[in-house]
This record gives C-alpha cells, sequence and structure tokens, in this order.
C-alpha cells in the first residue's frame, strides 16, 4: 500500500486553472502519476477547505504553479501549510513551476518569498508543450534525476528567477525597515523611547516593540506574506514627508504612524469578502457577501503605555457609570502614583486590559479615528479569501498566537509575525478580544446591507472580536463573535483603532 494518496497536489490560483488542468492530464496520461487538482476531486456538498487540507497531507509532493494570476491567498495558504509539512518529514517535496505569461512583476513578488528558491524551479515559460520542462517535472515528483535533454543539455537548468544586484532584507527585515523609516526619517530623541527588536532562536521569529510614540511618517511596504512560516517579509520602503493624516493613493502594504500616540496603521484596500462561517455559532449565520471601503487599521493593539498616556491628558471618566479603566482592579496593569497614570513594570508593551467599550471608543476619538465596525474588523482579520484563521487554514498553536494552550497571561503586541494578517495586523486572534463598534444581534446577518454594514441601531451588548489568551482555538477564528455590556471591564479585552481613507 503506498505511503501517500496522492502522488502531486497541484496548487495554484484558480484563474491559472487551465493550465494547470492541461498540464495534470499529462502529468496522469503520460507521468502515470496519482494527481489531486481541486476540480476533478472536490465533491459539491463537501467542506472543502477541509477536503484541500487533507488532500496536502495525503500528497508526496506539492506542485506550486506560479503564473500570470499571481499568488491568492488560498494559494498562498497552500504554500505555508506545505512547506510546513516538508519541515516536519524532509521526505515531502514541493515543486515551483512557472506557467507561460508568468510577467516581471509578478516574479519579483515571488522572490520575495524566499523559501521558493531554495528550490529547483520547473520553466514552462517556453509553452505548456515543452516536453523537456514536462519531463523534468514528472522526474521531480518522482524524486528521480531528470537525464539529460536530447540536445545534451542538463535537465536541472532551470533556475529560480533573480533580480540582478539585489540585496535582501534578513527574515524580519520587512518590520526592521517599518520601524527604521518612522524613527530615523525624522530623528527620534529620547522622549519618544527605545525601540528593539528580539528575535526568537525558534523557527518562529518573535519581536517586541517598547516605544509609546514615533514621529509621523508615510510608507510604502509591500506586505505581501511569505508562504513559509518561518519567513517573513521584505519590504521596499519609500518614506515621503510626515503627514498629520494618511497621505492619498494608498495600497496593500502601506502604512503609516500616528503623531499622536505612535501608532502604526497599515491599510486595508476596499474590497469584498464572505462574513460569517458555516462551522461556527448560529450568530455566524447566514454567510454573506460583504463589500467595505478602503480603510487604516492599527497594526497592533492599543497598549498600555499608550492608554496611560491617554488617561493623562484627559483623566480616567466615567460613563456607563463605570471608569474607562477598571484602575484598581488587581488585574489592571495601570495604575496610578503621585496622580500619574502609568504601565505596570513589565507591562509597558502589552495590550491595555480592563477598558470598557466606552473607554475604548474615547481613546479611538482621541487619536482622531474610530472603533472598527464589526464588518472591517473581520475583513481586515481574513481578507478577501476569507481565511478561517489570520494566518491561513491551519490550527493555532503558540508559535502563532498567544490563547489557552499558551502561558495564562498577555504577551507584548505583535510577538509572533506568522500570525500577521493578510494586510499585517497583528494579534487579530488572541492575547486579547476587541471592542468593535457594532451593537450585538444574534440575527443580524440576515438582514445586514451588503456595502458598509454598521450593525444594528441599538441593542443591549456591543460585539468583542478575536479572542483572548483565554479563549480555545474554535473562538479563534476570524468569523467568531461575542458580546458583553458596553460598561464590562476584563483582563483579556482591550481594543484597536481605525481610521477612514477618506476616499482613497
Amino acid at each position: 500500500m503506498p505511503k501517500f494518496q496522492y502522488d502531486v497536489f497541484l496548487s495554484h490560483n484558480s484563474e491559472d486553472k487551465p493550465a494547470v488542468e492541461w498540464l495534470a492530464a499529462k502529468l496522469e496520461d503520460e507521468g502515470k502519476l496519482t494527481v489531486f487538482l481541486d476540480k476533478w476531486h472536490l465533491v459539491p456538498g463537501d467542506p472543502w477547505q477541509e477536503e484541500l487540507e487533507n488532500a496536502l497531507d495525503e500528497s508526496s509532493t506539492v506542485a506550486v504553479f506560479l503564473g500570470p494570476a499571481g499568488i491568492s491567498g488560498w494559494h498562498n495558504a497552500e504554500m505555508r501549510k506545505a512547506l510546513g509539512t516538508r519541515v516536519d518529514d524532509p521526505g515531502r517535496r514541493v515543486i515551483p513551476v512557472l506557467l507561460p505569461g508568468i510577467d516581471a512583476a509578478t516574479l519579483e513578488e515571488v522572490e520575495t518569498k524566499s523559501f521558493l528558491k531554495r528550490f529547483t524551479w520547473v520553466d514552462f515559460r517556453k509553452g505548456l508543450d515543452d516536453a523537456d520542462a514536462l519531463r523534468c517535472l514528472i522526474a521531480g515528483i518522482k524524486g528521480e534525476e531528470p537525464g539529460r535533454y536530447e540536445d545534451g543539455v542538463a535537465a536541472l537548468s532551470y533556475q529560480p528567477y533573480r533580480t540582478p544586484q539585489t540585496k535582501r532584507f534578513p527574515d524580519w527585515g520587512w518590520f526592521v525597515s517599518v520601524l527604521l523609516a518612522l524613527v530615523v526619517g525624522l530623528g527620534i530623541s529620547s522622549q519618544w523611547g527605545k525601540i528593539w527588536l528580539r528575535p526568537s532562536p525558534t523557527i518562529t521569529p518573535a519581536r517586541e516593540i517598547t516605544p509609546t510614540s514615533v514621529p509621523a511618517t508615510l510608507t510604502t511596504v509591500p506586505l505581501v506574506l511569505t508562504a513559509e512560516p518561518t519567513e517573513t517579509l521584505s519590504p521596499t520602503i519609500t518614506p515621503t514627508q510626515p503627514p498629520d493624516t494618511p497621505q492619498p493613493g494608498a495600497s496593500l502594504g502601506s502604512a503609516w504612524s500616528r503623531a499622536i500616540d505612535g501608532a502604526v496603521m497599515v491599510y486595508v484596500p476596499a474590497g469584498e469578502f464572505e462574513m460569517g462561517s458555516t462551522k461556527g455559532d448560529f450568530d455566524e449565520l447566514p454567510v454573506h457577501t460583504v463589500t467595505l471601503d478602503g480603510f487604516w487599521i492599527d497594526m497592533f493593539e492599543v497598549t498600555n503605555a499608550q492608554f496611560a498616556a491617554f488617561l493623562n491628558e484627559v483623566g480616567n471618566q466615567t460613563e456607563g457609570n463605570h471608569t474607562w479603566l477598571a484602575l484598581y482592579s488587581d488585574d489592571s496593569l495601570i495604575q496610578e502614583i503621585d496622580g500619574k497614570f502609568q504601565p505596570k513594570s513589565g507591562y509597558a508593551n502589552h495590550p491595555v486590559v480592563e477598558v470598557s467599550w466606552y473607554g475604548a471608543r474615547a481613546y479611538a476619538e482621541w487619536v482622531g479615528g474610530r472603533l472598527p465596525t464589526e464588518a472591517e474588523w473581520e475583513y481586515a482579520a481574513r481578507g478577501p479569501e476569507s481565511s478561517v484563521y489570520p494566518w491561513g487554514a491551519w490550527e493555532p498553536t503558540c508559535q502563532l498566537v498567544q490563547f489557552a494552550d499558551c502561558s495564562e497571561d498577555t504577551i507584548p503586541v505583535g510577538r509572533w509575525l506568522n500570525g500577521a494578517s493578510w494586510v499585517g495586523a497583528m494579534d487579530m486572534a488572541g492575547n486579547v478580544a476587541e471592542w468593535v463598534a457594532d451593537w450585538y444581534a444574534k440575527d443580524f446577518y440576515r438582514s445586514s446591507p451588503r456595502e458598509n454594514p454598521t450593525g444594528p441601531t441599538s441593542t443591549e451588548f456591543r460585539v468583542l472580536r478575536g479572542g483572548s489568551f483565554e479563549s480555545i482555538a474554535r473562538n479563534l477564528r476570524c468569523a467568531f463573535r461575542d458580546k458583553n455590556y458596553a460598561y464590562y471591564r476584563s483582563n483579556s479585552v482591550g481594543f484597536r483603532v481605525v481610521l477612514e481613507s477618506g476616499g482613497e
């Protein structure tokens, strides 16, 4: 009995399917291989994500097809799972395959996904009928040397695309570059604090950020997530003059820093996605299409240092018969000493907790923004591909997210780079649950507007999203909805801010 059900899983962008299907037939007919192609094997009515994951597990090789359509979200998730599987089992194979029509821009994007250049590529750019390329692909799937071409040229001469004289950033370099662009561009004095990074010695890098304010600047950072869970991003940084608000022309990958509190915001481009889930609770139904305008969202949850600075400006006011911050709770990570609010030792860069919905709203307005709508939050977390979790489809681990299987406390914001969402927003699952703007109604999805929904008019509760360090894996899903009274304060509840794009 063979170890695997399939010889090869064909990972591709659905827009490139005609070319991939043509090659799939060749692999079966000429290579005598057992091929998994979603169009051929997914049974109508079955849960497609589970079936794809099972097929990946049951395939000895994953062929990653890169064509004119580029890399889609689920395509990217398949690659990341394939590489994760290969780490556990080096006998598994990953073969990048270039299709006809792939352009230089896509190749440049692929080059940022550094895991691909570890493997010998197969190049069909001359045409799908390239017999030598097909022979190379068949041999690679079988784990064999293809030998020599008929013209005597070495068969394994296909090489990955290289950008001439291009120096790559280190694995965590994109984030370093963002912060350096923010800090060096204007010069940072001692009052801004210090920025430091702590890469983890494990396969998943860790990062801690200590400042509460940095100069405002606009950067353009291609935050296309790498396909390998152990890699991070390689950016091109283009700083501009520091604006009071984000400049027009933002796109996916743009980042900007608020002057008032130093928070980095990432841009979420306009688009649509499928909101809700068929695998969750009743209030996640029905799954429905939502279209949103572009907006900016905080890269990180608001920290204790930032919220303490806010309280020093405006005070810990009472709203809804409760103070914004439960200052005297044992779980509060902010204290008041000699009339000054300050984070408890070691918790400056942890997310603020014990804050009510009213306090979260007040902070958002203080920095010139607002709380995200429930739809905006979910879109920023899961993207146009409607991913199960911010990082993709695979199950949570303590190298992706802070949840109930890990330590029983918050961690510094943004520690797990590989848990980032498609726009680069960190901790959209776990660490602390997050207040959003909407009132909660369990049946709201039945009547939700398609465009820019803002929730029901008024109900008893406000919505919480994202799960926390206390949550089980199921409640970390992007579609999961929670609720509580607006005056509710907890050691597992915080928030982040959004800013409208102004018609960009």
